[in-house]
């Protein structure tokens, strides 16, 4: 019942950045139209990313690999781009995993999405102060310990499948703990998801409450941080208003037609565009 309380809480969340960001793009229509990009590159391009967000890959590097490959994004906007893309197609994918029920202790989610949410807080307002320079270098550096985390993740779930579904006493709170510096990463617009991966499943979560947690707090770092990038404006407008829209309905058709693909293949996948991402970071 809980859980499905706060399934509801993370969509009207969703739903209300939806709006406002649609009547601030409607009110300030001639400088989205005038943000570099293309429409018809963009919008495909969108609904494509979010579809492959619901296998899991993770949509910052995605957005990432698309605002540098196109050269529409400046090293400032990025985080302010790649988290506000994130919010409405993640609260949609957390609300519809949470509402068919999957085992999560609700203890600790409640806990652990505290932490990502201060985090999260904390981190858009430190990026507001930053030049693009130091945010580029602290973006380099944590893709690099993202991708690390990732191979971890991968070596540990090879280990014994763990059947708990809850964490208490220290072991949590050092786990929120981590997830408020993992809130704090993620508004730099370094994905988050292997590493939070990587600590649930160390700290013997099982695979599927893991996920969950996962999906869930990869809504609520955005939704969190979403609020002072619409405040300070400094994001790629027509990648924003792209995925907010045809963004979140590949999210939904990914989520209600979601396939399985093997682990190993998305293993591989993930560290590829990790790295691609990390290339294009380095790249003047």
């Amino acid at each position: 019942m809980v859980q499905q309380i706060i399934a509801y809480v993370i969509l009207v969340a969703g739903l209300v950045y939806a709006a406002i960001i649609l009547k601030t793009s409607y009110d300030n229509w001639c400088e989205v139209k005038a943000s570099p990009g293309k429409f018809s590159v963009l919008f495909p391009s969108e609904f494509i990313l979010f579809l492959l967000a619901s296998l899991s890959v993770p949509d910052y590097v995605m957005q990432t690999i698309l605002g540098k490959q196109l050269r529409i994004v400046e090293d400032r906007e990025l985080p302010g781009t790649v988290v506000g893309c994130g919010v409405v197609p993640g609260s949609i994918l957390a609300f519809l995993l949470l509402i068919k029920g999957n085992p999560a202790d609700t203890m600790t989610l409640i806990i652990c999405s505290i932490g990502v949410m201060i985090g999260s807080f904390i981190g858009s307002e430190l990026i507001g102060k930053l030049d693009g320079q130091k945010i580029k270098t602290l973006m380099q550096i944590a893709l690099i310990l993202s991708l690390i985390f990732l191979v971890i993740k991968m070596i540990v779930s090879k280990g014994r499948i763990s059947s708990d579904v809850a964490l208490s006493g220290w072991k949590l709170y050092t786990v929120a703990f981590l997830c408020l510096l993992s809130g704090i990463i993620n508004m730099f617009g370094v994905p988050m998801k292997p590493t939070r991966t990587a600590i649930f499943l160390i700290a013997g979560l099982s695979p599927l409450a893991t996920l969950t947690l996962v999906v869930v707090l990869g809504s609520l770092a955005p939704i969190s941080g979403g609020i002072e990038v619409i405040r300070r404006g400094i994001y790629q407008k027509k990648m924003v208003f792209s995925a907010t829209t045809l963004g979140t309905l590949g999210g939904i058709i990914g989520a209600l037609f979601v396939v399985s693909i093997p682990e190993m293949f998305l293993n591989v996948l993930l560290i590829a565009v990790m790295l691609i991402a990390i290339l294009l970071m380095f790249r003047d």
